[in-house]
């Protein structure tokens, strides 16, 4: 005879667990890189040289860990990346379902600007 607890149950998971907090903090990483409706693009080279964004989105790390499964992140991983706060931000996007690309852009002066696009 079988009953009840002798299944095994499927432990449940971040994704589902934690659905809001995840949506919050994936809102807030969009709202430190000013990503919006209309600017889907993360200008890397300004990220580059900002050292408060930097700073704002490698301190979401420990509240991420909690949210995220982070087992296999680069950010959490690997010691001496060059981009830390890059790395994490890619990979709470790519967490949520978006996809990136990296983009070129030409600017006035000849200059080149690199950018994260989010699609």
């Amino acid at each position: 005879m079988s009953n009840n607890n002798d299944k095994q149950k499927t432990p449940i998971t971040k994704k589902k667990k934690f659905t809001v907090e995840r949506q919050h903090m994936l809102d807030r990483l969009y709202t430190i890189l000013g990503i919006t409706e209309t600017n889907k693009i993360i200008d890397i080279n300004e990220l580059d040289n900002n050292i408060e964004k930097k700073n704002l989105i490698t301190s979401l790390a420990d509240d991420v860990r909690k949210y995220f499964r982070t087992g296999n992140w680069v950010y959490y991983t690997k010691e001496g990346i060059s981009k830390p706060y890059l790395s994490l931000a890619k990979s709470i996007i790519k967490d949520m379902g978006h996809k990136t690309v990296i983009v070129y852009e030409i600017g006035p002066n000849k200059e080149t600007k690199k950018g994260l696009k989010i699609i």
